[in-house]
């Protein structure tokens, strides 16, 4: 299904509840979209669809769209247009209050939006700004012997490091890293050629689902506040919402309606398929048929015969890398000239 030209009123209310935020002025106001650079293509698609403008985040891999009377399409009217578009569906406790201020800066009556349905895309929305789509596999009792050899091999670098010098120390332990990262991939241990730290842990989490057991798909789609995720699986009709504890990168915990049934991933796909757009997400929504397709055949069993455990491998791959598809058309055209 090709992407739609057009993204819908619910849909932009479900980004902006999620990833946006509604400046007011004096008689008129601003709405910002701000997403990560792999996004860049949904921002372009808003620009195309309301002009504006499209600014680099500073000191960060995101990009913000602004849109503003100055530099809308047709002036404060397409800022006018939109808020009236939006209005009935902003739905996030933060953003209604600043909605309610652009609003009065505008002469328009807010309007409380009704329950979160499943007939518009403003869960599409909101999953493709909040929401995050993942692979997970239990680990495999050969993964776990092979943890246990790396922690060993740490130790014994930590008691070597204390009867060596610093700098003779972390060459020792990155040579065992990377003894270790070719031992995942079936690789014999010899040179390794220099991987960027990006690089290794995309590897790192293809070998977790291929040396895993039992994998699976994930969606989760996560907000601070109970008040703006608690009613997505009633209007789904599947799915639960439960507090995910305090973390590092997330020190207040977050609440999060969370699926990974294969039943409910199928549902949620068919759902985000109808508002399909030029959002990343998508990468890896385009995947989930084929995925559960070579699971049913038993493509990530050990025993798999070699051409489905390959497309499988392909298929991970793909998921973790979306350039890995291009890589795989242009090794078949260069083979096609040997």
């Amino acid at each position: 299904m090709t992407q739609t030209k057009t993204l819908t009123y619910p849909f932009l209310a479900g980004l902006i509840d999620g990833d946006g935020h509604i400046r007011s002025y004096a008689l008129t106001g601003e709405i910002e979209i701000t997403m990560h650079l792999e996004d860049l293509a949904l921002l372009e698609q808003l620009k195309n669809q309301f002009e504006g403008a499209i600014r680099p985040v500073p000191n960060k891999k995101a990009a913000r769209f602004v849109l503003n009377a100055k530099n809308a399409k047709n002036g404060k009217q397409t800022l006018v247009d939109l808020t009236q578009g939006l209005n009935g569906h902003i739905r996030n406790s933060v953003r209604v209050e600043q909605f309610k201020k652009l609003c009065q800066a505008l002469n328009i009556s807010f309007k409380v939006a009704e329950k979160i349905s499943n007939k518009d895309g403003y869960i599409a929305g909101l999953f493709c700004s909040d929401g995050t789509i993942f692979m997970n596999a239990r680990t495999s009792a050969a993964a776990k012997k092979l943890k246990m050899a790396i922690l060993l091999e740490k130790q014994q670098n930590t008691e070597s490091a204390n009867l060596q010098s610093n700098n003779h120390s972390q060459v020792s332990q990155s040579s065992a890293f990377a003894a270790a990262l070719r031992i995942t991939q079936g690789l014999p241990i010899g040179k390794v050629s220099n991987l960027d730290s990006e690089t290794k842990l995309t590897e790192k989490s293809i070998q977790r689902i291929l040396n895993g057991v039992a994998p699976v798909i994930e969606v989760r789609i996560a907000n601070q506040f109970l008040i703006n995720v608690e009613n997505i699986p009633s209007s789904l009709g599947f799915g639960v919402c439960y507090f995910s504890k305090k973390t590092g990168r997330n020190p207040r915990g977050h609440f999060a309606f969370h699926i990974k049934s294969e039943k409910d991933i199928l549902e949620f796909n068919q759902y985000m398929q109808k508002y399909k757009n030029a959002s990343v997400k998508y990468r890896r929504l385009d995947l989930i048929e084929s995925f559960y397709k070579l699971r049913r055949e038993g493509a990530h069993l050990a025993n798999a015969l070699p051409l489905k455990k390959q497309k499988w491998e392909n298929l991970i791959r793909q998921w973790y890398d979306p350039n890995f598809a291009c890589k795989q058309k242009q090794g078949s055209k260069d083979s096609l000239h040997l």
